[in-house]
């Protein structure tokens, strides 16, 4: 999506199917997905707010970060975001959650 004129913020929604895997010794129905930006061509330090909706979702971790940053999660339940920018280049999150029918 290339941009027509400079913009200082944009929102790009969008859904993934398809893309999460079950987590063996967890409770059962319960699963994680790999959420990140799809951009390309941009400056590695871009600032990247990440939020996941849905009443399944329940927990945010940002796998890129120090050990002690990596608990990421605030707001309410059904519209968890990450608790900071993050770079564009660690911007990828790990979001637990109940798969359907839990």
């Amino acid at each position: 999506m290339p941009l027509a004129v400079p913009a200082g913020k944009f929102e790009l929604p969008y859904r993934l199917t398809g893309v999460t895997w079950r987590t063996p010794g967890s409770v059962a129905g319960r699963a994680l997905g790999a959420v990140g930006p799809i951009v390309a061509g941009v400056p590695p330090d871009l600032p990247v707010a990440i939020s996941v909706h849905g009443l399944a979702v329940l927990n945010l971790r940002c796998p890129h970060l120090n050990l002690s940053e990596q608990a990421c999660s605030a707001g309410a339940k059904e519209k968890l975001r990450v608790n900071r920018l993050l770079p564009w280049q660690q911007s990828v999150i790990v979001v637990q959650f109940n798969l359907p029918g839990r």
